[in-house]
C-alpha cells in the first residue's frame, strides 16, 4: 500500500485566518492540501484536517 501525502500549495497564514469574515452559510478556507478552517455564520473558526481512510473521507477536528 502506497502512502500519498498532499503537499499544501497555498499555505494558510495567520493573517488570512484572522481576516476571514463570517457569511450567511458556513464555508471552508483551504490551503490546497488537507488543512481547512471552517468559518461559521456566528464567527467561530475551527481547524480541521480531511483525510481518506479506506476510500472514505474522514474529518479530524
Amino acid at each position: 500500500m502506497a502512502l500519498r501525502i498532499n503537499i499544501a500549495k497555498n499555505l494558510l497564514t495567520a493573517l488570512q485566518v484572522k481576516q476571514a469574515k463570517p457569511k450567511e452559510k458556513e464555508y471552508l478556507l483551504g490551503d490546497g492540501g488537507n488543512l481547512f478552517v471552517r468559518i461559521r455564520p456566528n464567527g467561530s473558526k475551527y481547524f480541521e484536517v480531511i483525510v481518506r481512510i479506506n476510500s472514505k473521507k474522514r474529518r479530524i477536528f
